[in-house]
């Protein structure tokens, strides 16, 4: 209660139009229908990294990448991340690259990311 008296009236982020929201879901498959997809032992799968855009006025869809399921989330950050000043990502923890996150810093891409317990920060 003490922080949230505190911050009254007060923005901790400035103003933004959009908020991109990008996420990760993992659709299992039949390995005998889609051998080409092997994910696991016994399992075919695809992996669907989705961007979704929100504004005061919508939510819609913006981007979608799909990869092996076995591939990491964070090998298609770049995919879904542009440039753009006036939006804020936000990303699941499985989009951990500390080397790609200080590149966003650096070229003022802001972003929220749920840290892991082992995080440790500088």
């Amino acid at each position: 209660m003490k922080i949230h008296s505190r911050l009254k009236n007060k923005p901790i982020i400035r103003e933004i139009s959009r908020l991109h929201v990008i996420d990760s879901s993992t659709m299992t498959m039949s390995l005998s229908q889609y051998p080409w997809a092997t994910f696991r032992k016994t399992k075919a799968g695809i992996k669907l990294h989705l961007k979704v855009v929100v504004t005061k006025e919508m939510t819609i869809p913006d981007e979608v990448v799909l990869s092996p399921a076995n591939h990491s989330d964070r090998s298609k950050m770049d995919s879904l991340v542009e440039l753009d000043p006036d939006c804020l990502y936000l990303f699941n923890r499985g989009y951990m690259d500390y080397k790609q996150l200080d590149h966003y810093c650096f070229k003022d891409i802001r972003f929220i990311k749920r840290l892991k317990k082992n995080a440790k920060i500088e």
